[in-house]
């Protein structure tokens, strides 16, 4: 899949805004098995998904944690991520 697209774009700045730096891809993860059919079954939409974790947070594992700041950064990313994606008007 492509990175690319007004979706991804508004993502970016979205992240950028709300933790004030850029934005980094990574590759990491099994994928998750539902998200390709989901996107072809709605025509081929971009299927963005974010992984909002830091490097001690243990995801997935019994103590998982979040930093309850990076909890409200990732809130401020999320609603300025709404905004952006309800101005995109090339659909």
């Amino acid at each position: 899949m492509e990175l690319e697209g007004p979706a991804f774009e508004a993502a970016e700045r979205a992240l950028e805004q709300g933790y004030g730096r850029a934005p980094v891809y990574i590759g990491c993860g099994g994928g998750i098995p539902f998200v390709g059919p989901f996107a072809e079954v709605l025509g081929g939409a971009p299927a963005l998904l974010l992984g909002l974790e830091d490097p001690i947070c243990n995801a997935h594992g019994e103590n998982e944690s979040l930093d309850f700041a990076d909890f409200l950064r990732a809130m401020r990313s999320a609603a300025i991520l709404f905004r952006e994606t309800a101005e995109i008007t090339d659909r």
